[in-house]
């Protein structure tokens, strides 16, 4: 390629599409959290998931809140190329927004990457030339994902463990946390925003945020998973950050308990 053969344009983000990772522990609410946002993102309503959790995203449908939405349920193995050829097909049909619930199967699960790397070391005797293998697989995967022209919403499971929590009053309590992805290190790099979903609350925590819609002084934002949020995201890819109403990042512990109790529906991992 000759150097006359390249051209500059503006750069605009409106030709972006939305990543966003929604990492928890089993019951945080990454399933229904996942639908919520979708729905502000999507201005057609054509919605789809990848559903890797035994059908556990059809038990949303028809819930207050839930908006309308296609699946197709992905059975073991959970081969990558199984992932890329459902994200493909997605694309294919139409859909404006994709959820891929769960992207830990990839990794972790019955035919995912890990299990196969296992068994490429076991005939090959190196872990190192197993690797050379599965990375391209892996890189694979999340090229299609990043390359897509479908805005993507992927859910990730997290290790639990436990932490000592101190409320207003001093009082110590123990609760479950999400600890480690169960992806491939550094898979947080590839998304336009990650929210930690918290398991008592369902309540998120950005650790990332290209968008700075989620930006406080103290950097103790906290976030409601919901359809605004998703029209939020959508509208600063479009340029319209300036028409957005402030943002939902909420600081107060207080507001965030009486907001959930009082929209709270049974959630699913």
């Amino acid at each position: 390629m000759t150097t006359n053969a390249i051209e500059f344009i503006k750069a605009e983000r409106k030709r972006a599409k939305a990543r966003i990772a929604l990492c928890g522990p089993s019951g945080s609410g990454k399933t229904h959290s996942a639908l919520r946002v979708a729905e502000g993102l999507a201005k057609t309503g054509r919605i789809a998931v990848i559903d890797t959790e035994n059908s556990s995203a059809e038990m949303e449908a028809g819930k207050p809140g839930i908006p309308p939405f296609d699946v197709v349920v992905m059975h073991a193995p959970f081969d990558p190329a199984k992932y890329i050829a459902g994200i493909k097909a997605a694309e294919a049909a139409g859909y404006e927004v994709l959820i891929v619930d769960s992207l830990s199967h990839a990794w972790a699960g019955s035919g995912g990457l890990l299990e196969k790397k296992d068994i490429l070391e076991k005939i090959k005797k190196n872990s190192f030339t197993a690797w050379r293998e599965i990375t391209p697989i892996h890189n694979k995967l999340i090229e299609t994902m990043l390359q897509s022209n479908m805005h993507i919403i992927a859910t990730i499971r997290t290790k639990t463990g436990m932490a000592m929590d101190t409320d207003g009053n001093g009082k110590v309590t123990v609760k479950k946390v999400g600890m480690d992805l169960v992806q491939r290190d550094g898979i947080d790099y590839e998304f336009t925003v990650v929210l930690d979903l918290d398991q008592a609350t369902h309540v998120a925590t950005p650790s990332k945020d290209r968008t700075s819609i989620f930006d406080t002084p103290d950097g103790k934002n906290l976030v409601v998973p919901s359809e605004e949020i998703g029209v939020q995201i959508r509208e600063w890819l479009e340029g319209m950050e300036e028409k957005q109403p402030q943002s939902p990042a909420i600081t107060n512990r207080s507001r965030i308990t009486a907001r959930t109790a009082a929209a709270k529906q049974p959630m699913h991992a």
